[in-house]
């Protein structure tokens, strides 16, 4: 239902005009949210609080990258917070998961056989593996 409202409130209140031209959002937009959800397994989203950022985290990949300037995208981290608040029943402040932290999700910090899609919160450990692989595709190419 979280998503559903986020769809709804986005197409209600940021309707594409000439500056704004690509704010088109559609339902493949929702399914697309929820195919980054599924992509975890329970055992990496076992606390309703990571699940919360999971879901916000998804919610951003899909929507918030569409937005162009910060008046859009601060209003759209506040729903977030609030619709999380709301459905989720965690108490995440907005500030805590937008301007505090980073909110990121990705499958990138282990290796190939147990890849699992997860949160990361060490953002060293995530430039070291990025490097690495930056590495070996130069090697490679």
């Amino acid at each position: 239902m979280a998503t559903i409202e986020v769809y709804q409130k986005i197409i209600e209140e940021k309707r594409p005009t000439p500056a704004k031209f690509h704010y088109l959002f559609n339902l493949r937009d929702v399914s697309k949210v929820f195919q980054g959800i599924l992509m975890t397994k329970p055992v990496s989203v076992s606390a309703p609080e990571t699940f919360a950022k999971l879901w916000m985290h998804e919610c951003c990949r899909v929507f918030h990258d569409r937005l162009i300037n910060n008046e859009d995208k601060l209003w759209f981290t506040k729903l977030m917070a609030e619709l999380s608040n709301v459905y989720f029943r965690v108490r995440l402040e907005h500030d805590e998961v937008f301007v505090n932290s980073h909110l990121i999700f990705g499958d990138l910090l282990k290796l190939e056989s147990t890849k699992a899609y997860e949160e990361i919160k060490d953002l060293n450990k995530l430039k070291t593996v990025l490097i690495e692989y930056l590495d070996d595709y130069n090697i490679t190419a």
